[in-house]
């Protein structure tokens, strides 16, 4: 191999080094993509001191949202919630005996347990 020839081969060499140096540089001084907001939890059902119970749930996109209890003597397509800031939708219920009862949430007429609470009955609704 002559010298004309190796010394090119030494520059395509040297080119290739640093450009892979130079794209790793600019790839590492990208901002990273931002980590995705979730929103705080809203701590659903909450029972009060005089024993009420707040229950909540967020559902911003949704037109209506009832609460469905049939452990309690309400009507039996249940009781619409007050849609809040944020999409945030609550019930204040007057104070309950202690117990556990089963309910569910319809959000637009589909019946959804309530996400904030991990507690399931054996018929699978939510209770507190």
């Amino acid at each position: 191999m002559s010298s004309q020839m190796a010394q090119c081969w030494f520059r395509i060499r040297a080119a290739a080094v640093v450009a892979f140096f130079v794209l790793t540089t600019v790839s590492l001084a990208q901002d990273a993509p931002p980590r995705p907001r979730f929103p705080a939890p809203i701590g659903s059902p909450s029972v009060q001191p005089d024993r009420s119970i707040v229950f909540r749930v967020r559902a911003p996109e949704a037109t209506s949202v009832r609460f469905v209890c049939g452990d309690l003597a309400l009507p039996r397509e249940g009781v619409e919630l007050t849609k809040g800031d944020e999409g945030i939708w609550e019930l204040k219920l007057e104070p309950v005996n202690p117990g556990s009862y089963r309910y569910h949430f319809s959000i637009n007429g589909v019946e959804v347990n309530d996400p904030a609470n991990p507690t399931v009955s054996e018929s699978n609704a939510t209770s507190w």
